[in-house]
């Protein structure tokens, strides 16, 4: 495990193991995401290195757990998924323990695409 300073620094640190070889799962909220979307969009759009990203949902009311993110009252939950189609980069939801097995669905988007693959957690888990 590696920390970073911030998400940009993640993003970059990520990109030089994915090209050693190496498969990073980066880690990080919503906010971060957010923070990191120009050295995202280098990294994996222009430069084409695949890495996948699992995003909490920071803010996600209990009462949207199992509804629409698109529902919720928070900007930062009810703007993530529209703001990943509009830069074109793939989104897999993880809303129960039952959803693990899409982790590595995820990594063979990012690969195949060559480009970011995203979870979106967007709800408390408990995972074994």
């Amino acid at each position: 495990m590696l920390n970073a300073c911030n998400e940009n620094q993640c993003v970059t640190t990520a990109a030089g193991l994915s090209i050693a070889g190496r498969k990073p799962l980066l880690v990080m909220q919503n906010q971060g995401l957010y923070n990191c979307i120009n050295t995202l969009r280098a990294v994996c759009l222009d430069a084409q290195i695949p890495l996948v990203f699992i995003v909490g949902q920071f803010g996600r009311e209990f009462s949207n757990i199992g509804q629409d993110p698109k529902q919720s009252r928070r900007t930062m939950v009810r703007i993530m998924e529209p703001v990943l189609d509009a830069l074109d980069i793939p989104w897999i939801r993880l809303d129960s323990d039952a959803d693990v097995g899409q982790i590595e669905k995820a990594y063979e988007i990012a690969h195949q695409r060559r480009t970011a693959s995203i979870l979106i957690v967007g709800a408390p888990m408990s995972w074994r």
